[in-house]
């Protein structure tokens, strides 16, 4: 996943080997922070052969799992950024088995899956007020199978879906008081900002001040910032985080551009309202004077 850069570095790679294994250690470059350590197979590292732990730039572990052979074997772990864990599972050659658990940030339970181990199983996920949010079948892993059950915060049913290899092929919507909705209102749409993406290119290019690494003095290079930012059910952009940390600017002068957008369109979901999380790339290129 690691590519060469001439400049504007983001991580910096050391791989070296350790009797039979490659070990591999990443940095992240502007946070001066770890970002990776791992075991490999492989002088490339693209088979992993041991544990493999992620950080994120505020040092706080995302992620412990380890492999065999290049496939997920034994446990495996995820956190959020403010350290809490995310999800809990076990694998057997690169597959989920038993029980597994998922957290929001809070530490509030937020979803279940139960696995045969050859990639079958079920998932319940759950309001963050108790109450099922939904649940259904699963195969190879990930793919969505028969029929979904939604349910909205009061407990009412909110839809029903039936899926075929992971492509939905009927659907049924009801709002919180029970009445159905026209068929058309169960499609899912993204949230989009008004012009779709032309437009949202022409906001971003006409209020983006280019020069601010210059103006900070930025070392020569190419630096690409990403913020993270929501769209809300009323179309308005929240929640801006930056993903990145250059530093000279860089991000502060995104989220800048992001506060000034205008409201977007937001994503639907059964027939509602519901926020949506987006990220944003921003490429500043500072070359030589």
């Amino acid at each position: 996943m690691f590519k060469p850069a001439s400049s504007g570095w983001r991580y910096y790679v050391i791989t070296e080997k350790k009797d039979s294994l490659w070990y591999r250690e990443a940095f992240y470059v502007p946070e001066k922070s770890m970002a990776m350590t791992g075991w490999y197979k492989d002088k490339d590292c693209k088979i992993a052969e041991g544990n493999i732990t992620w950080f994120y730039p505020n040092k706080n572990p995302k992620s412990s799992i380890n492999y065999k052979n290049g496939k997920e074997e034994g446990m495996a772990l995820r956190f959020h950024e403010n350290g809490m864990m995310s999800d809990s599972g076990t694998y057997t050659n690169g597959h989920r088995v038993g029980i597994s658990l998922g957290w929001d940030q809070d530490g509030n339970p937020l979803d279940s899956t139960n696995f045969d181990g050859k990639g079958n199983g079920v998932e319940v996920r759950w309001h963050d007020n108790g109450v099922v949010f939904y649940a259904g079948r699963i195969t190879n892993d990930t793919t969505r199978i028969n029929r979904w059950t939604y349910f909205h915060k009061n407990g009412k049913q909110m839809a029903t879906v039936d899926y075929a290899n992971g492509k939905v092929i009927k659907c049924s919507c009801l709002d919180e008081a029970g009445r159905q909705l026209d068929e058309s209102l169960c499609t899912e749409k993204e949230a989009y900002f008004p012009g779709e993406e032309a437009r949202w290119k022409v906001f971003l290019q006409r209020n983006l001040d280019a020069n601010i690494p210059v103006k900070n003095r930025a070392p020569e290079g190419t630096y690409t910032v990403i913020v993270q930012f929501v769209v809300d059910k009323e179309g308005k952009i929240t929640d801006i985080k930056p993903l990145t940390q250059f530093g000279f600017g860089l991000e502060e002068e995104v989220m800048r551009i992001l506060k000034k957008s205008p409201p977007w369109i937001p994503a639907i979901q059964f027939g509602r309202n519901v926020k949506a999380y987006r990220k944003q790339p921003v490429t500043f290129v500072v070359a030589k004077s």
